[in-house]
């Protein structure tokens, strides 16, 4: 029984690990977005030209 205790904590713990990979992941992209907004949206007001 122990043991199985064990095994199911070391898959939690696996899976959790994964998520909180995931989650950096997505807290890594919404910065990027974020700083890309920010840039697009003060370009003009510095006089830089969007060049899509």
């Amino acid at each position: 029984m122990n043991d199985l205790i064990i095994k199911a904590m070391e898959m939690l713990n696996q899976e959790l690990n994964e998520l909180r990979k995931d989650f950096q992941s997505l807290m890594e992209q919404q910065h990027q977005n974020l700083t890309i907004k920010n840039a697009t949206s003060l370009a003009p007001r510095l006089g830089i030209e969007n060049r899509r």
